[in-house]
């Protein structure tokens, strides 16, 4: 059971990987004992053994050597393994050599030598970060090492941080303006620990797990948060933005993305957990939607009596419950799930290294039915176990019922045949479904393992997952899609010699087993495989182990390995192409024996289907790479309310989205127009992998033709070079949803102007001084403007040179306020709800002014002692209730309504009826005003006093421009 329970987490790497808490089998720590126990053995057995032989102390035999032991660990009382000791024969600049050590993993080091009192232990091959004497002195025959540690003062980022591994300094600016060091931070005597979050605006498993976050840390003053956007996508002002939206009180700032790669560039978010030593002691991956783990971590980083201890998985940080309950006999269990006279033997998890916190199967009811279940529902970080051995002829298949009631895509029920994972169950059932677990291909016993896996996070439905009616059927009788792994390469038990499959390169670009359009082949690059049945192809990756004539090859590896972890509906498989396979080659050279050309297939699987009607199983990465992505149906003509494209989710994707190539046969003009009910984002890409748009609601017409649908949907415009390859990738905003997304490609014409925002409401950047340094003077972003003799402004090309006009926009909310300035729409003033009508333009009165006089409006000022109740005199006294009742004010402007109402007479009449008239036939300015000299002013007043204060030309988040789109040279 030891094999499955590495082999199930590897399998939850994959939900890891790209952003997807998952929870580990098992927290049980194999080595912890057999350490303790190294330790206080080599301790004892090197100071027994310096004492007994005379040691330092003298007598004994001088010439007969003796054993030294230098123990070296952190001041946290961890021990440091590979640190090298030299005995020297005393502590004189000239001395020589005695001997040489390295540490073990209990921090011990022993060196043989005759005896001597003035023998010293220097150390080499410190880890960087730790402070280390000129040499330390022996006390009985040993020397008890304890090396204090510190952030590393300079700010070099290294390629890669592992466990352990004292932090480099950095600093951020935060978003309020605050200077977060590190160094300074953890110097700070108050502060026991850092947690470092990587994030970005719209990653919806980091959105989820920020106000537990908060929450926490709100608790916890000796843990100093700091999150940290390393998205290119998102600049300063979107980080501010975000936190403002969010309500969030945590420390936010922008930082270089190298140091989030320096971390794995694993996936959003990110925790790091930095003690109160530098030291880089846990790195979890995923979202964590829960107050629990980051009260785990706390409480164990901030403990006064805190030891210092390494975390692989956050898994290890939370307690495991042991269980109270045992399996049923296999003769009880057989009478409630066997039918159709299978020969079945049940039994529990009997592995030592797991049977301890394996939870078994119980009989029960779901629904009057009678079944079995999984035990452990609702506890925390566990698994529950349930083996069946079943005797099979070659060409049956084992099959069983299951209703799953769980936490998608979280907590698992995984399905493993003789080791290897084949299915994988989880989500809220609406009937019992029926799961082919395998189609045996030789006679014999198989072993069918059941583990149910429960995280520590979130609890959906009953927790559980049912099963019934375990049976054995013919590969005839499947009927729903079934696919059967197979091994690619298969050992001759009498010869211990390998057979392949024959492989054929097809004219899709991947190779096939037996013919152009047989089964594909398929790379295990995220399971155990006939190699290792402890490690991946991943994790030697990860760990740096692919290391090929000098060259490592992780960035390429991991590549494919993303498309594998969002595989469907197989996981953890690529298809292999020619690149590929010649990456198994160079894998093969360093893990393998490279005993001939075919041995990469030890690191493949193929799948045989069942209840496809002889169809086999397509590329499970289709659409997740340039390789492997979707045609682009292209519109005939502008206009057309069809969608011939559709691109459908059925899981979670991370990175973001599937891709569709499209080659243009004309340059020019395309509009790619998505239609959902639902919120979706949009990009666009070269065939690098540069990203050369991303859509962010910047057109205005949208909002006049279908204001309801302003920020669901894309409406993207570019300019496309024929013949030139590039990737179109729509996918929800909210990363979770499933369903389909239809979109069109539309072909515009040679060039187009559109109706644009002038500039995005996160779309602020910094003012540079002359050596390229911030000089914190924000700045509006976006377009440059500038003032023109004719008293309008334009956008500015050059000194002296101008664009295209700019324009005011009085009709319609925009990215800085959810209302309008004049809601034309209303029939009537009081239906009005606009900014003119809420007094926005009133600089004589401070938001809480107009706050104030809404309260004595609705209320009275008598009133408001009994609205308010107890927490009357606080805000009588916030409000300033009896300056505002006497009409007083306390803005620092002019009341510039009329000003602003002058200006409507410029967007529109009415007529006799009543209705809405424009002045122009355009329909991009309808509801828009040329910006002009002495209106500037007045909207800048009016962003200064809801936003930001102060940032150069901010008022043209109110303004749009006609952006011009065609050739470079035009």
């Amino acid at each position: 059971m030891k094999k499955l329970t590495k082999l199930v987490s590897l399998l939850l790497a994959l939900l890891m990987l790209f952003g997807v808490m998952a929870a580990t089998l098992s927290s049980c720590n194999d080595g912890n004992d057999s350490e303790n126990n190294g330790e206080n053995n080599g301790e004892n057995n090197g100071e027994n053994n310096g004492e007994n032989n005379g040691g330092s102390s003298g007598g004994g035999d001088n010439t007969t050597p003796i054993s030294y032991t230098v123990s070296v660990k952190t001041v946290g009382g961890m021990p440091l393994e590979g640190v090298t000791v030299y005995l020297y024969e005393n502590s004189s600049a000239d001395a020589m050599i005695v001997g040489f050590a390295d540490t073990n993993a209990s921090g011990l080091a022993t060196i043989n030598a005759k005896r001597s009192s003035d023998y010293v232990a220097v150390l080499s091959r410190v880890p960087d970060g730790y402070h280390v004497e000129d040499y330390y002195t022996f006390s009985a025959g040993s020397a008890n090492i304890v090396l204090t540690s510190s952030v590393i003062e300079d700010e070099i980022i290294p390629a890669r941080y592992a466990l352990g591994d004292i932090m480099h300094d950095f600093e951020v600016v935060t978003t309020d303006g605050k200077v977060f060091r590190l160094s300074d931070v953890l110097a700070k005597d108050e502060i026991d620990a850092v947690l470092i979050n990587f994030w970005y605006s719209t990653c919806s498993p980091c959105i989820s797990e920020f106000p537990y976050i908060d929450t926490v840390a709100a608790e916890y003053d000796n843990i100093a948060v700091i999150c940290l956007n390393t998205y290119a996508p998102d600049d300063e002002n979107a980080v501010r933005m975000f936190k403002s939206t969010q309500g969030l009180s945590l420390d936010m700032a922008k930082a270089d993305n190298a140091l989030y790669q320096a971390f794995g560039n694993a996936g959003y978010p990110t925790n790091v957990m930095i003690d109160r030593y530098g030291t880089v002691c846990l790195v979890e991956v995923g979202g964590l939607p829960n107050d629990k783990p980051f009260r785990a971590m706390f409480e164990y980083f901030g403990a006064d009596n805190y030891k210092q201890k390494l975390f692989t998985s956050l898994e290890e940080l939370t307690p495991q419950e042991k269980p109270d309950v045992q399996q049923p006999s296999s003769e009880m269990m057989g009478g409630v799930l066997n039918s159709n006279g299978v020969n079945i033997t049940y039994s529990p998890e009997t592995e030592s290294a797991d049977a301890e916190y394996s939870w078994p199967f119980v009989i029960g009811k779901f629904n009057n039915v009678d079944c079995v279940y999984a035990s452990n529902a609702f506890k925390d970080s566990s698994f529950a176990t349930l083996h069946a051995d079943v005797v099979m002829q070659a060409n049956q298949a084992i099959a069983f019922e299951y209703y799953a009631s769980t936490e998608s895509g979280a907590d698992m029920l995984y399905v493993l045949v003789d080791g290897e994972a084949v299915r994988s169950v989880s989500g809220e059932s609406t009937e019992w479904e029926t799961c082919y677990a395998y189609v045996a291909d030789k006679p014999g016993t198989y072993r069918i393992s059941l583990i149910y896996v429960k995280d520590s996070y979130t609890d959906v439905g009953d927790d559980t997952v049912y099963l019934k009616n375990f049976h054995v059927a013919s590969p005839e009788s499947i009927n729903k899609e079934t696919y059967i792994p197979r091994d690619c390469a298969t050992e001759d038990s009498s010869t211990a010699e390998f057979d392949y499959v024959d492989v054929v390169l097809g004219d899709d670009g991947y190779y096939h087993v037996g013919t152009a359009d047989g089964p594909l082949v398929l790379a295990n690059l995220m399971g155990a495989n006939i190699l290792s049945s402890d490690n991946s192809v991943y994790t030697w990756a990860y760990n740096g182990e692919i290391i090929y004539k000098g060259v490592n090859y992780y960035d390429d590896i991991v590549t494919y390995c993303s498309y594998a972890s969002n595989a469907y509906p197989v996981d953890g498989v690529c298809t292999v192409n020619e690149a590929l396979k010649e990456l198994l080659d160079i894998v093969i050279q360093v893990k393998g024996f490279d005993k001939d050309e075919n041995e990469w297939l030890k690191l493949c699987v193929y799948y045989d289907a069942y209840g496809t009607n002889g169809v086999e199983l397509a590329d499970p990465i289709a659409g997740l790479a340039p390789h492997s992505a979707f045609d682009t149906v292209v519109n005939e003509s502008a206009g057309l309310d069809e969608y011939p494209n559709t691109v459908t989710y059925n899981r979670l994707i991370m990175p973001r989205g599937l891709w569709f190539e499209f080659i243009p046969e004309t340059s020019g003009v395309y509009r790619i127009i998505s239609n959902s009910d639902s919120t979706v984002n949009g990009w666009i890409f070269a065939e690098d992998r540069t990203e050369l748009l991303v859509y962010d609601h910047i057109e205005r017409i949208s909002a006049i033709t279908d204001p309801d649908k302003i920020f669901d949907n894309v409406s993207m415009v570019m300019y496309f070079e024929a013949g030139v390859k590039y990737y179109i990738d729509i996918a929800f905003y909210n990363v979770e949803e499933v369903g389909s997304i239809d979109f069109k490609v539309e072909y515009v014409g040679e060039t187009l102007e559109i109706f644009r925002s002038a500039s995005p409401s996160g779309a602020f950047t910094y003012e540079l001084d002359e050596n390229g340094e911030i000089t914190n003077k924000l700045i509006a972003g976006g377009i440059e403007v500038a003032l023109a003799e004719d008293g309008y402004y334009y956008e500015k090309l050059g000194d002296g040179v101008f664009g295209a006009a700019i324009y005011v926009d009085f009709s319609f909310s925009n990215g800085l306020f959810n209302l309008p300035i004049y809601d034309y729409s209303a029939k009537t003033d009081a239906e009005r709800v606009d900014l003119l009508s809420l007094g926005a333009f009133d600089f004589s009165k401070t938001e809480r002014d107009l706050d104030a006089i809404a309260l004595i409006e609705k209320y009275g000022v008598d009133g408001l002692r009994e609205h308010w109740g107890s927490d009357y005199d606080t805000l009588y006294e916030f409000y300033m209730i009896e300056d505002v009742a006497a009409g007083r004010y306390h803005g620092k402007g002019t009341d510039y309504t009329e000003f602003i109402e002058s200006y409507l007479a410029k967007v529109y009449h009415g007529d006799e009826n009543g209705d809405l008239t424009y002045y122009t036939d355009d329909i991009n300015l309808r509801g828009c005003v040329r910006m002009t000299a002495e209106l500037a002013p007045v909207l800048q007043a009016l962003v200064d006093k809801y936003t930001f204060k102060n940032v150069t030309n901010s008022w043209t988040k109110l303004c749009y421009f006609y952006e011009f789109h065609g050739p470079k040279e035009t």
